[in-house]
């Protein structure tokens, strides 16, 4: 047992010394744009252009607004209602013995941030497009929006790496899981 506690421990200090120095790289020009690229609502007329390409491009444009409608409460809740609440890892801005270390650059959020909502939702919708237009600008588009999502949710001193790392993944896996299990079924 020792051995898994040293494991955990080891992989929790090399988490929090890859945290500092993410969020110890500041400038002021970016402290305003992590800020604004983490508010969800600066993106909401990227949202609705994102729902016009797929209303033109998709006859079964129903069908998948219903599985994006599906996606965000499934990642959102597991990360918000089941995770954060079941681990209770401590957000960095709420530990005394980093908060010294870190720059906190609006509000902390929550006491708990494991896992990243924001890594969870917006993976979610980056793979979802991904596996609905795998070979078009979008995806990479998507990808590169989630990314800079999750590295913002480190840098403004709210999230661990791997909150953001394991938000991703559950994100990930509930784009894939709606896409091939669910949208298949939906007939419009």
């Amino acid at each position: 047992m020792d051995l898994i506690a040293n494991l955990i421990e080891s992989i929790n200090q090399i988490d929090i010394a890859i945290f500092l120095k993410i969020n110890n790289f500041h400038s002021p020009i970016f402290d305003w744009l992590m800020y604004w690229l983490s508010n969800k609502w600066i993106w909401i007329p990227a949202y609705l252009i994102i729902l016009f390409y797929i209303f033109k491009t998709r006859k079964n444009y129903k069908a998948i607004l219903i599985c994006i409608g599906l996606l965000i409460p499934c990642a959102d809740l597991t990360s918000s209602l089941v995770l954060k609440p079941l681990i209770e890892r401590p957000r960095p801005c709420h530990q005394p013995e980093i908060f010294t270390k870190m720059k906190l650059v609006g509000d902390c959020g929550g006491k708990y941030g494991f896992v990243s909502s924001h890594a969870a939702n917006t993976f979610a919708i980056a793979t979802f497009l991904f596996l609905l237009f795998s070979a078009q600008k979008i995806c990479i588009l998507g990808f590169l929006w989630a990314f800079l999502i999750a590295y913002s949710r480190v840098y403004l001193g709210v999230h661990f790496p791997l909150d953001v790392f394991f938000g991703a993944i559950i994100g990930i896996f509930y784009a894939y899981f709606i896409h091939k299990m669910v949208l298949p079924k939906l007939k419009f």
